[in-house]
């Protein structure tokens, strides 16, 4: 680490190495050290303020956030423009403390591989055919049909123009790996078993969404849902009508769009300390807010030792609260100082949190909760100024796409037909144009499918705001 750092600095690059954390916010180089885990899910993290940063920007309060790449589908849920933290992240099978963005991941990216089960039923991933050999469209060897070979065998992707035609695609090859272990096996076109990979993906995708929503007692439908990645503008309006999402907005440079996160996010301590406490218990308050004030100075002393200013020190506090005798908690927001005043208030909300996730009327009736967990978390500087310089608002135009420069013949997978379809050049769509699909944008790090009916329009961030 020495060494690239002094590599850095004889190229004449200024500042400080440092590194991004799971649970969002930087890292210094000697904590990084002192604390590796600390950097397990970062890339995931990233996406996720990134995409609440965003979300501010636009007002927008409820977020689902989806990431698709080569490899993974990287998903989970911003309720109130609050990023949930995991505690308890597992490490095959064992269960630490090790706090991170509760993101969830499959395998569902496009060099996921499409093979057929041991009982004839097709799957794709979590096998991945990585960027070397990759999919084997690519012509370097691959041999297994992935989700790229999919969609270039539909007639997405286009073979001359794929990342700027700095990489040459081969439909050819795209076509006998698909027909190789589906078509020949169950007597399929070229197309019909490329819209089971597209169908397959989709439904894989739809299913972890509704996991970060659903099935955590949040409802998709009261979210838009932000799509990124190289991959995900392809499919993020069908995987949205699955699940009753009403908009989806791509932002610009989908691609890296994790990185306007990662550059933008501010330095960040996180520490749990165990404190038991009882809501009648109030003789201990005393007692319980002293523990917590030094417990909040250590860590602030400890960010103030990397080097950061404390007067742009914010803290926040959380705690984790149950019933007794109950295995799991929930995270409440807490005040600076807890006092008989606030007690109440405390239980109340913890009343609300609690029906929201399990149900109406499965909090427990003159019971009050107890606090396992104080978490405290010391962020220096301010992600507001980054978000400013990120996301900055370009002037609207009026009125619709031109002409589209050419057309391709695609087949529609929801549809099931060909279509001759209009193709547009995201650099030559100004702010303020929509269009109506069916049509294909390209740029030059992902595709956007716009489906029949579907209203795209860009907005004053650039972003690609679809009307699903």
């Amino acid at each position: 680490m020495d060494t690239i750092e002094a590599d850095f600095r004889e190229r004449g690059f200024g500042g400080t190495f440092a590194f991004f954390q799971g649970l969002g916010g930087g890292i210094t180089r000697d904590r990084a050290r002192a604390f590796p885990l600390a950097l397990y899910g970062s890339g995931p993290a990233a996406g996720a303020i990134g995409a609440n940063q965003l979300a501010r920007a636009m007002d927008a309060k409820n977020v689902l956030v989806g990431d698709m790449g080569g490899t993974s589908f990287d998903t989970c849920f911003i309720s109130d423009n609050n990023i949930q933290i995991r505690k308890n992240t597992e490490f095959g099978r064992f269960m630490t403390y090790v706090n991170i963005a509760d993101v969830v991941s499959i395998g569902a990216g496009g060099g996921s591989i499409a093979w057929v089960s041991e009982r004839g039923v097709p799957q794709v991933g979590p096998q991945s055919a990585r960027s070397t050999p990759g999919p084997a469209c690519y012509g370097r060897g691959g041999m297994e049909p992935t989700v790229t070979d999919a969609m270039v065998a539909l007639g997405f992707i286009d073979p001359d123009h794929y990342l700027g035609g700095r990489v040459r695609i081969h439909p050819d090859l795209a076509k006998s790996a698909l027909d190789g272990v589906l078509s020949d096996r169950f007597g399929w076109t070229t197309e019909t078993s490329a819209t089971a990979v597209h169908d397959l993906v989709v439904t894989n995708m739809a299913l972890a969404l509704r996991e970060v929503s659903v099935v955590k007692g949040k409802d998709p439908r009261d979210a838009i849902f932000l799509a990124y990645g190289g991959c995900l503008p392809l499919f993020c309006c069908e995987i949205a009508d699955r699940l009753g999402i009403r908009e989806v907005i791509v932002p610009a440079d989908s691609s890296v769009f994790s990185g306007r996160g990662l550059l933008s996010a501010d330095f960040k301590l996180r520490s749990d300390r165990t404190l038991m406490w009882n809501f009648d218990d109030l003789d201990r308050l005393a007692e319980i807010n002293q523990e917590i004030s030094e417990f909040v100075d250590g860590i602030v002393a400890d960010l103030a030792a990397d080097g950061f200013d404390p007067a742009r020190f914010r803290v926040e506090r959380h705690a984790d609260l149950k019933y007794s005798g109950q295995v799991f908690e929930l995270s409440v927001p807490m005040p600076d100082v807890i006092t008989e005043d606030t007690v109440p208030v405390l239980d109340k909300e913890f009343r609300r949190l609690y029906e929201q996730t399990y149900g109406s009327g499965a909090a427990w009736e003159g019971v009050v909760p107890t606090m396992t967990t104080y978490t405290v978390t010391v962020t220096a500087g301010s992600e507001g100024d980054a978000t400013e310089a990120l996301f900055r608002q370009s002037p609207l135009a009026v009125g619709k796409f031109g002409p589209a420069p050419r057309s391709r013949s695609i087949y529609l997978p929801s549809e099931r037909r060909m279509s001759d379809v209009p193709i547009y050049d995201a650099a030559a769509v100004a702010p303020g144009q929509y269009g109506v699909g069916p049509l294909v944008i390209d740029s030059v790090d992902t595709t956007i499918f716009v489906p029949t009916g579907v209203k795209v329009e860009r907005d004053t961030f650039r972003n690609w705001r679809l009307s699903v």
